[in-house]
């Protein structure tokens, strides 16, 4: 299984529940406001195809593939910091 970091920009801010539920059918990391990292056997093509389907043609989207090398800020509550270690 891999993780990808899915982050975007939602140009005029609209509710987007839409998108929010794809991405939480995932084991999910979601302690950014519109960054987060996925665990799944999909391709990172598959899932922006699954997500692009849902946002406006102005939004902004990427999907890449996260490597198990990663830093983050001791800020991070706990919870988001052991999905962290242990999912990466």
């Amino acid at each position: 299984m891999n993780s990808y970091m899915v982050s975007y920009d939602l140009i005029k801010w609209k509710d987007y529940p839409d998108l929010w539920k794809v991405l939480q059918t995932h084991n999910y990391w979601h302690c950014l406001g519109s960054t987060w990292i996925i665990k799944t056997d999909e391709t990172s093509a598959q899932i922006y195809t699954k997500l692009r389907s849902r946002i406006d043609d102005d939004d902004k989207l990427i999907v890449n593939r996260v490597l198990r090398e990663a830093n983050w800020t001791p800020s991070f509550p706990k919870n988001c910091q052991d999905w962290l270690q242990t999912n990466l």
